[in-house]
């Protein structure tokens, strides 16, 4: 009764966005303008406010003339003050946060947060809230599951005092949501301070176990939530143990983190019913039913790579919806699934939007569209303006629009526009993957000649690396055994990536693998050549990488990994 009694609270508390939502699609570019005004009012003092000149721009091709576009490395000295306590640098009220995210680097990029960036997301949260509420009557009728992170091992605050990530993904949320989440929630906040992934994994599992009234699970990526399903089995007679008993059993009892209390799940009469649907070490659908019989909506990434794992998912809850989720970044929010959409809505009422072309360049002298001036079918390249002082910032993800909600764009995740690499969730770029393998090589006394890493579904989703390599004149050993130091080599810089880490602890990603390839590094170049050549590329246009996008590179692979 109490949390039908709470969903239904958050939905009506949640109805006055829907409706401004509403409002906006029809009429976005009054309300980007009205939304671009108010930021650089807001930021005329600050320091990039005053070197740009926000308090005199006066149209949107003034805005477009005067503040160039930027991405974390334009930006990346005055995020450093920002750390080192400096205010008034990007925005004139107080940045509450610095949020990591991954870089392009390989090391974490810190975005800041200001409280006009946190009420941002809550304005297009609580729209789709107030959608799943009202569309899907029977996430009302139970808890809820939001994809918690382990916490990560950080510093609390920057030298300059500011604070280091949110303590709970609730903190997007409003202080009343806050506090409604915490009583809806099937898995308790204390289990995101497990750092060790087995317990978290499995603190998580017992939780989920024990909600029978479970009635919505929203996660990112569907691979961690096939994934953490899959250790059931493994898990099956510790949970009911752990549920008849009332105590918990950790997997990896010498590094549970005991610092936060961890509520009885003392459930007797679950645990005997769970005995009984458990009676097999092979998980299937009706299994899932039973165990979840009121779940009404499933919702994950469903876009770009993530859609290749989506039927895995789908198969586990054959008839609970499944709706895929919009595009969300730690700089911002971008889309979000909205009514009977057939792709997520753009965020007007949020941020500022401008879109690059996916096939324009520089030197076309073309200024990025507003989203009022997008093409269904189009492809382009999100810029973003927000209040946490992003101003035209680069975010890099490719969307392309698929069609239009009274005026507002539709946009489909089609991946990442710079090099990179993103199966589930873990943001690999270019110019990391080369750092980590070169340095990776030469701590092995080996000089690489050609590489080519190339993200892998079968049998397990993970990347391989190809490498033609010099190695000194004394280095003896096998060729499996140079291979697989050369993989623990690599591996430990990629680690350097949150996200990547995160997934590989997960199992999301198996560890990397590496092969020696018995070709020339000319050879295996032509190789790579004649490939991107067969896909349409043309000669002057193939250039050399490091890493490559998607997972359909099997010709080529089989080709170089003969053996």
């Amino acid at each position: 009764m109490l949390t039908s009694l709470l969903n239904t609270a958050w939905m009506w508390q949640s109805r006055g966005e829907s409706r401004a939502f509403h409002r906006a699609t029809h009429d976005i570019r009054g309300c980007q303008e009205d939304l671009l005004r108010k930021t650089l009012r807001d930021n005329a003092a600050c320091e990039y406010g005053q070197r740009f000149g926000f308090g005199t721009i006066g149209s949107l091709k003034e805005y477009q003339d005067r503040v160039p576009i930027c991405d974390y490395d334009t930006l990346r000295p005055e995020i450093d003050a920002i750390a080192g306590g400096r205010p008034g640098v990007l925005t004139t009220e107080p940045v509450l946060m610095l949020e990591p995210t991954g870089g392009s680097s390989g090391g974490t990029k810190l975005m800041p947060y200001t409280a006009t960036l946190r009420r941002q997301f809550q304005r297009a949260i609580a729209a789709w809230m107030h959608d799943v509420l009202s569309r899907y009557p029977g996430v009302r009728c139970g808890r809820s599951y939001w994809s918690i992170s382990p916490t990560v091992q950080r510093p609390p605050r920057t030298p300059g005092g500011i604070r280091v990530g949110f303590d709970s993904d609730t903190e997007y949320l409003a202080g009343w949501q806050q506090w409604a989440m915490r009583r809806l929630a099937a898995v308790p906040s204390a289990v995101a301070k497990q750092r060790n992934i087995e317990n978290f994994q499995y603190a998580t599992l017992v939780s989920l176990v024990a909600a029978g009234d479970l009635s919505l699970i929203s996660v990112w990526s569907p691979t961690f939530l096939t994934g953490l399903i899959r250790r059931l089995p493994e898990w099956w007679e510790r949970i009911i143990s752990d549920l008849e008993a009332g105590h918990w059993s950790w997997p990896a009892q010498d590094v549970v983190d005991r610092s936060h209390p961890f509520p009885s799940l003392k459930l007797p009469r679950r645990a005997a019913m769970l005995r009984d649907v458990f009676t097999n070490q092979e998980l299937s659908a009706d299994q899932m039913n039973r165990v979840w019989p009121n779940l009404a909506l499933v919702s994950a990434w469903g876009d770009a790579a993530a859609e290749l794992f989506v039927p895995a998912l789908r198969g586990l809850f054959p008839t609970v919806p499944f709706q895929p989720k919009g595009l969300l970044a730690t700089e911002g929010v971008i889309s979000f699934p909205w009514k009977d959409s057939a792709a997520p809505a753009l965020a007007v009422g949020s941020h500022v939007f401008e879109f690059v072309p996916a096939e324009s360049s520089p030197a076309d002298g073309q200024p990025p569209r507003w989203s009022w001036e997008l093409e269904a079918g189009g492809r382009y390249r999100v810029l973003l303006t927000t209040g946490g002082g992003l101003y035209r910032y680069d975010l890099g993800d490719l969307v392309e629009v698929t069609g239009f909600c009274q005026q507002c764009p539709l946009l489909k995740f089609v991946g990442r526009g710079t090099v990179g690499s993103d199966l589930v969730g873990e943001k690999l770029h270019e110019d990391h993957v080369r750092r980590a393998v070169r340095e990776g090589c030469r701590e092995l006394g080996m000089e690489p000649r050609f590489v080519l890493v190339v993200p892998m579904i079968e049998p397990h989703p993970g990347y391989r690396a190809l490498l033609v390599c010099d190695f000194r004149s004394d280095f003896q050993a096998s060729q499996s055994s140079i291979e697989s130091r050369l993989a623990t080599s690599i591996e430990r810089g990629l680690l350097e990536n949150s996200q990547y880490r995160y997934a590989t602890q997960l199992g999301q990603l198996r560890p990397l693998d590496v092969r020696l390839l018995k070709a020339s590094a000319e050879g295996a170049w032509s190789a790579y050549e004649a490939e991107c050549r067969r896909r349409g590329q043309k000669s002057g246009d193939i250039k050399p990488t490091t890493l490559v996008q998607g997972t359909d590179w099997h010709r080529l692979v089989n080709q170089l990994d003969s053996r």
